[in-house]
Order: C-alpha cells, then structure tokens, then sequence
C-alpha cells in the first residue's frame, strides 16, 4: 500500500562536469616553409561516450588524422614553431599553443564540453603527464551554456532564468506525483538526494540515489521523471550535450 507523502524539495542542484577551456585562441596560423620534420608521440583520449570523431593535424602534417577512440599515435611536426590544430565534432577549429622544441610527446584529452592538452617534456613519465592534464580538466566547474529547457520554459531567456524556470517544473511534478512506498523503520523524516540527467536527446535518467533506500523507490522516480514534459536538451559551444542535476528529496511518513 503506498503512502501519500508530504514531500519536501528544498532546491534543485546542478552537478556538471564541465571545463573551462582556457587553452584555445581562434587564429589562423601562418604556413611554415618546410624543414626537416620530427616525430611527436599523440596520446589521445576521448571520455566522449557518444563516439564523436576528433580531427587533429599539424601544420606539416599531410591532411587530418580523426579519432572517435583512444588511442595512441606518432605525428610529424617541425622542429620549431608549429602547432597542433584541433577540429571539434560540431564544425569549430580550434588552434593549440606552438608545440615546444622539446616536446617529445602531448596528451590531448576531449570530451563533449571541453579539451585538455600537456606536452610530454624530457625526463617527464607520460602516464604522470595525463593524470595531471585529467585533473585540469575536472579542475574548474562551470555552467553549461544553455541549460535544459523544459516544456513551458521554451520562451525563458537567459540561463540563469532557463535553470529557475526548469526547477519549478521538476519540483512542481515530484510534489504532485511522487509517492514513496512504505518502509520497516521507525516514522522519521528520510532525506535522499537524487542523482538525475537529461541527455543529449532530452531524456530524463536516474543515475543514482545517496540515503536511505527502500523497496521501489528507483522504480518509484523512474515513473514520475516520465511526467516531466518533453526537453529540449542542455547546448555547449553550439552541440547538444547531457546535462546531469541533482534533486534533494525529503520524506515526511506523516
């Protein structure tokens, strides 16, 4: 027998994983005349779970090389002066720092919102290289360009204003609708948080949930994530992207 609760959402919170990408400048860079060409080692990355190929080259290099998958490869480059230019899945070129002369290999890792790059220096342990470029590149949170836009927020600009009017739909259906199933403890106020994302299609998913769990309850907010209205889904630099929030829940068996 489910129990109607009194159910508590003190505020949505945002939990993203997004970048700031301090790394690029858009430029067109001059073309070198040709000299006598050195090889690089390219660790490349990718923690882009859609597959999305990533176009590198080098100002010397014979055309592009694309990559969906990690992998790792050798690229020509020029002693001195060149660069690593870097073609992102939806369309932008993006033009790296001048390599350095003594740069014997560069980690460049990617993911849907941003990209991180190290160069691999003498004497440096490439593996000690990419779990440094892997913490910048979780370093620094920060909002995704255009949140989520639920279904009576189409018209809301700004993004702040997108997040407030996306929050008062969420909370508004879990209030309505949420029904928690009954429990063997005592009659005491249960506090969850509720780990949520729309993705790049703007589907509503639970990822997780933190406290106390009871028979049915993913069941439980797996139903009332289907009342949410159609969402057009969070953009990034131009690209659909997901978008993970967080929801704290209170249950009141009272």
């Amino acid at each position: 027998m489910m129990k109607s609760p009194s159910l508590l959402i003190t505020t949505l919170l945002v939990s993203l994983t997004l970048t700031s990408c301090g790394l690029f400048r858009f430029r067109h860079a001059p073309r070198p005349t040709p000299t006598n060409l050195r090889s690089l080692e390219l660790h490349f990355v990718s923690y882009d779970g859609e597959g999305s190929s990533y176009t590198i080259r080098t100002d010397r290099m014979q055309g592009y090389r694309s990559f969906s998958k990690s992998t790792t490869v050798r690229i020509p480059v020029q002693p001195v002066g060149d660069t690593l230019r870097v073609l992102m899945p939806w369309g932008h070129e993006l033009v790296k720092e001048a390599i350095p002369p003594d740069a014997s290999g560069v980690v460049l890792l990617v993911d849907p919102m941003c990209e991180q790059l190290a160069f691999v220096r003498p004497g440096d342990d490439a593996e000690v290289v990419y779990a440094r470029a892997s913490e910048l590149l979780e370093a620094k949170p920060m909002m995704v360009q255009h949140f989520p836009r639920v279904e009576g927020c189409t018209e809301v600009e700004g993004n702040e204003q997108q997040f407030d009017c996306f929050q008062r739909v969420v909370v508004r259906i879990f209030s309505q609708n949420f029904m928690h199933p009954s429990w063997d403890q005592t009659e005491e106020r249960v506090r969850l948080l509720v780990h949520l994302r729309v993705d790049s299609e703007g589907q509503h998913h639970l990822e997780s949930i933190d406290g106390a769990t009871f028979p049915g309850l993913e069941e439980e907010v797996r139903r009332v994530l289907t009342l949410i209205p159609p969402t057009l889904p969070g953009r990034h630099r131009g690209r659909a992207v997901p978008v993970q929030y967080n929801l704290p829940l209170v249950l009141d068996p009272q």
